[in-house]
C-alpha cells in the first residue's frame, strides 16, 4: 500500500480540534485535541472503540457539525470562517457520503437514486440521468439502472450508494461503516471499488469502520481513543 510520502496535496488539515457537548456539570468532551493531515487521493481509515469520537470527528470534517476550538481546513478552506449558507454549498459541491444503511429512496430506481444529488443542484433531468448512468457503470451496475432498492442485494445497494456519492465528482468521500451490513465477500468488493476510485479519480476517501477485515485497503489507519488520534499506522 501507499504511504503519506507519495501524497503531495493536503486535503484535510486538523490542528487541536476540540468539541464538547452540554455545559457545566453535564459537559462532555467528545474531541480533546485532534491533530491530523489527510491527503488528496488517500484512503484513510479511522478506527477505535465506540464513543471515542469517530462520528463527531467525521461530522466536523464533512461540515455537518461545528467545533469549539482548533483549526480545520477542508480542501484548503477554513470551515469555521464561512457562513452556514456557504457551508451548505461547499458540502453539496465537494463532499459525497456513503452510509451503512444505504439511505436509498425506495420508490426510485437505481439510476434515479444516483441522480438525486444532481437534481438538487438544479441540473436538468436529462443530463442528471446521463451522468447517473455513467456513475453506475463505474461501480459495475450498468445492467441494473431500472432496479428498485427492493430488487437489489445488499452489495448492489451499497454500490448504488457509492455511485450516488461520486456522481457530482466530489473531492472528498466520507464513509460511515460502509461494510457493516454486508457479508465478507461483498464488503471486500465494496472496498476494492472505493480504493480504485480514490486512486483513479484522486478522491480523498475517509472510512470509519469496526471491520478489521478491510483494514488492508487503507493507505493509512488513524487510531482514535478518548477523543484523540493516538497514532497513525502506515500500510
Amino acid at each position: 500500500m501507499s504511504n503519506e510520502k507519495e501524497f503531495k496535496e493536503i486535503a484535510i488539515h486538523c490542528k487541536n480540534i476540540v468539541k464538547a457537548y452540554g455545559s457545566g456539570t453535564s459537559k462532555v468532551l467528545a474531541l480533546r485535541g485532534v491533530d491530523v493531515d489527510i491527503y488528496r487521493g488517500e484512503l484513510m481509515m479511522i478506527v477505535g472503540p465506540s464513543g471515542c469520537g469517530k462520528t463527531t470527528f467525521i461530522s466536523i470534517i464533512s461540515t455537518m457539525l461545528s467545533f469549539d476550538s482548533g483549526v480545520c481546513k477542508v480542501l484548503g478552506l477554513d470551515i469555521s470562517k464561512i457562513s452556514e449558507k456557504d457551508t451548505v454549498l461547499f458540502r453539496r459541491e465537494n463532499i459525497g457520503f456513503v452510509f451503512q444503511a444505504f439511505n436509498l429512496l425506495p420508490a426510485l430506481t437505481a439510476q434515479e437514486n444516483v441522480a438525486v444529488p444532481l437534481l438538487v443542484k438544479g441540473i436538468e433531468r436529462k443530463e442528471a440521468m446521463e451522468r447517473s448512468a455513467k456513475a453506475l457503470v463505474l461501480v459495475g451496475l450498468n445492467k441494473r439502472h431500472s432496479a428498485l432498492p427492493s430488487q437489489m442485494s445488499g452489495g448492489e445497494k451499497q454500490r448504488v450508494a457509492i455511485a450516488r456519492a461520486i456522481v457530482h465528482r466530489p473531492k472528498l468521500i466520507i464513509c460511515d461503516e460502509p461494510t457493516s451490513n454486508l457479508d465478507h465477500s461483498t464488503g471486500l468488493n465494496v472496498m476494492k471499488l472505493l480504493s480504485k476510485l480514490s486512486k483513479e479519480l484522486q478522491t480523498t476517501v475517509i472510512v470509519v469502520t469496526h471491520d478489521n477485515r478491510i483494514l488492508d485497503f487503507a493507505d493509512r489507519i488513524a487510531y482514535m481513543d478518548d477523543g484523540k488520534i493516538t497514532h497513525i499506522k502506515e500500510r
